[in-house]
């Protein structure tokens, strides 16, 4: 008997809106591929806006989009 390798291939595996106004950094690292650290480096250096929520730090979806784009586009 195999078991699935991804999450993806189970019938409950939650999807990412590729058009939600914010993502946590989990969704961020794996809608775009990178790691968290590298989300957080490019905060720094501007190339990605985060937003706070109380607690939470999340990335702001335009800008994640805008920035996978550049990306992709290079």
């Amino acid at each position: 008997m195999t078991t699935p390798d991804s999450k993806q291939n189970t019938p409950g595996a939650r999807r990412i809106n590729p058009l939600a106004f914010s993502y946590t950094l989990t969704d961020a690292a794996e809608m775009s591929g990178l790691s968290i650290a590298t989300l957080r480096r490019r905060q720094k250096d501007g190339a990605l806006a985060f937003v706070n929520a109380g607690k939470r730090t999340l990335v702001n979806g335009d800008s994640l989009r805008k920035f996978c784009g550049a990306t992709a586009a290079a």
